[in-house]
Order: structure tokens, then C-alpha cells, then sequence
């Protein structure tokens, strides 16, 4: 056949311990995978797209989900001519990206948005795509078996962890919907800038100067959460600029990531309701904003000829879905 999937492999889920700043313990012989392996063939090669290399997609999708279906993790496997193999980290998916955050593996111990909670041992659901045909395969995943630690602990855990990635992700959608915003206001400016008719200017001065207000309320709404001034995922930077909002909770969202099968302890619970109180305040400030700055200004600029903006619905945080039992 052109493409088959494999049993997937057991993933268990080894607390590595570690030492010198992270660097783990040197051991005699190699490792087996980290994680649940996922074998596949493909009778050829398959080369990506030009929108899945910006993506940074590949040909072979790779859906995780839960027993509820719930999907735990969308990733992206070689697509390699023969036998192809992708290990899961047993991970959920991290929190959406800012569209202008680069893509970089941060050194150990400091925050990485883009690793999710662990997933809880149990059974999942494995479904491979690729050229629109999806076999799919059961994987377990198996706790340590040196140590005894109750189911109750890693899902007091993982549901924690999950709802700081959604509300991390709810501030990054808001960031990322002003980012939008505001190039689209960008837009309609440099085009009056660079139009040869001289009278455009005079004519849309009106609205040029309320894109200019909004803008002007856009960034304040986006630095109250986000400091351009900080160097964001370099702890060391905290001595430059205070820690805004973003970096707080992607700070919290790794230190209820990290521990291995470790409920939240009370002071990480405090910083939880701490730090959703501060993100439900700054949600409702930008959706007030969405609702009254975005479309006054929409309807200033269709009585003046002038092209509206795109603002999308209100930002909301997503409820965890979990599945407690597997």
C-alpha cells in the first residue's frame, strides 16, 4: 500500500531526574524514545507544500485524542520514502503562539510556552493523514513504574495546567487580534501616504485621525499585558523590566507543567486566581473595546468611503476538556 500505520509503541512516562542546570544524568547506553513512538510506511516520498513549509507543517498530520475525543495534540510527522517515525511527548498541544513570537527551544529551566501539560496515563487515540486517507491505532501511556503516585494527583495536575494554557492562549489571541488591528490601520494610512491624488488627505482627515486614536488605545491596551521593552523567555531580563502579564503566566503555566505527577501547591494556587483575576479585567477592557472604539471607528469609516477593519469576536477563554477516566 501507498501508506500504513503501525501499532504505535507503549509511551511510559519516566521522571528523568536531573542535575548541573539541567543537563540530565549521563547514562551508559542510549535511551529508548521519550515519549509514545508512532511508526508509519509511505511508498514515497512526500514532499510539503509551499503553505505547509510556512506552516512549518508536513504532509503527514497526526491527531491525539482522549477516550471523550477531546484533541490533545495536533502534530506533523517525516514524510520520508520507507519506515517514518514520530515519538509524542504525551504532552498536550502549548498555548497558542504570538504570530510575531520566533520559534526557539528555550535553554532548561526556563519557560516554554510552547510545551503542554503531560497527559494523564490512560489510552489514546493515534489518527494519521496523509493525502486524505487516516488509518488510526490505540497507544497507551504508562505512569513510572518506580514510583507510586495516585491518578487523583495527575489529574488535579493536568487540569490545572490546562486551564493556565487556555487563559495564556486567551492573552495571546488578544495580542495577536491587536496586532491585526492595528496593521489594518497601519494599511489604510500608508496607502493615503503613497496615493499620487493629494485631496485623499484632506478627505479622509477625519478618519485618519480616529484610526490614529484607536490605534493609540489598541497599544496601550497591548502594552498593559505585553512590555516590548522586556526580553520575553530570558529570566535574566526580569532585573531590566518587571515581569508584565504574559511572562507571569508562562511562567506558571511551565511550573504547573513541570512537576512530575505535583497537584499545584497552595501558592501556585493563590497565583492562579491571582493572575485570572488580572486576565478577566484585561479581557473585558480590549472586548469593550471591540464592541464600542472598533465599531464606532467602522462606522465612521463607511459614511466616508474608507475601508472598515476586520475585528473578529470577543476574546473569551476556553473551558478545560478532560477526561478524568481512560
Amino acid at each position: 500500500s501507498n501508506f500504513h500505520l503501525f501499532m504505535p509503541g507503549a509511551g511510559m512516562m519516566f521522571n528523568h531526574w536531573t542535575s548541573d542546570e539541567g543537563q540530565r544524568v549521563g547514562y551508559v547506553a542510549p535511551n529508548a524514545p521519550d515519549g509514545a513512538a508512532i511508526d508509519y510506511f509511505l511508498k514515497s516520498e512526500i514532499k510539503p507544500s509551499k503553505q505547509e513549509k510556512q506552516n512549518r507543517q508536513t504532509p503527514v498530520k497526526i491527531v491525539i485524542t482522549d477516550a471523550h475525543g477531546n484533541t490533545v495534540a495536533t502534530q506533523y510527522g517525516p514524510s520520508k520514502a520507507g519506515i517514518n517515525r514520530f515519538v509524542w511527548n504525551m504532552r498536550y498541544d502549548g498555548a497558542r503562539r504570538l504570530r510575531y513570537e520566533a520559534v526557539s527551544q528555550p535553554e532548561p529551566g526556563e519557560p516554554n510556552p510552547s510545551r503542554g501539560p503531560r497527559v494523564l496515563p490512560g489510552t489514546y487515540r493515534i489518527a494519521v493523514t496523509v493525502n486524505g486517507e487516516t488509518q488510526s491505532a490505540m497507544a497507551k501511556v504508562l505512569p513510572d513504574p518506580n514510583l507510586n503516585i495516585p491518578q487523583t494527583n495527575f489529574l488535579t495536575q493536568t487540569k490545572a495546567a490546562l486551564e493556565a494554557r487556555n487563559e495564556l492562549s486567551a492573552l495571546d489571541d488578544m495580542i495577536n487580534r491587536i496586532d491585526e488591528i492595528q496593521n489594518q490601520l497601519k494599511g489604510f494610512e500608508n496607502d493615503v501616504e503613497a496615493s499620487p491624488n493629494k485631496q485623499l488627505k484632506s478627505k479622509y482627515a477625519s478618519i485618519l485621525g480616529q484610526a490614529k486614536t484607536l490605534g493609540t488605545k489598541l497599544e496601550a491596551a497591548k502594552q498593559s499585558v505585553w512590555n516590548t521593552a522586556q526580553q520575553h523567555n530570558v529570566e535574566e531580563d526580569d532585573i531590566h523590566q518587571l515581569e508584565d502579564l504574559h511572562g507571569q503566566f508562562a511562567d506558571l503555566l511551565d511550573n504547573l507543567s513541570h512537576p512530575y505527577g505535583g497537584p499545584p501547591t497552595p501558592l501556585l494556587l493563590e497565583q492562579m486566581t491571582e493572575l485570572r483575576a488580572k486576565l478577566d479585567q484585561q479581557l473585558k477592557a480590549f472586548n469593550a473595546l471591540l464592541s464600542s472604539g472598533v465599531v464606532a471607528y467602522n462606522k465612521s469609516a463607511h459614511a466616508a468611503g474608507a475601508p472598515t477593519v476586520f475585528a473578529g469576536e470577543p476574546v473569551t477563554v476556553e473551558p478545560v476538556k478532560l477526561a478524568s477516566t481512560q
